[in-house]
């Protein structure tokens, strides 16, 4: 299909009284919402064809920035990074533990659209990292 997605037409008889369990399995390539139908034809002359409505939401990933450097001048941190395609905007989380879940890490700041940072250094060791975000 143009969007790359397939279809897949799938032929088997249940027999009647039986019980079939099929998964279907959403991998989308493409950011978009997808939208489609199962369609089951059966000898049954009350419900010849169901149709079963099938949604989802293909999401983008982005990749981390890259190249992130670290200046600390004075009291003050500077973090600057390489741009990531595709990201409209950036986050910057900390922490006084790097093994800290990053559930768990401090949002500093986010809806950063330049790929530079600074704060005034007000503890002893943070650690940082940024998330390339879309909107």
């Amino acid at each position: 299909m143009k969007d790359g997605s397939t279809k897949n037409i799938l032929p088997f008889t249940i027999p009647a009284g039986d019980l079939l369990t099929y998964d279907l399995t959403f991998a989308p390539t493409y950011e978009k919402s997808y939208l489609d139908s199962v369609i089951i034809t059966s000898n049954d002359p009350g419900t010849p064809i169901k149709f079963i409505k099938v949604t989802g939401e293909g999401i983008l990933i982005l990749d981390a920035p890259e190249n992130v450097n670290i200046t600390v001048l004075n009291d003050s941190i500077f973090i600057d990074w390489e741009p990531v395609s595709g990201a409209t905007s950036y986050s910057v989380y900390s922490a006084t533990n790097p093994e800290e879940i990053p559930a768990n890490w401090n949002l500093e700041a986010s809806g950063i659209t330049a790929t530079t940072w600074s704060e005034s250094v007000l503890e002893n060791m943070k650690f940082y990292y940024i998330k390339a975000i879309k909107n």
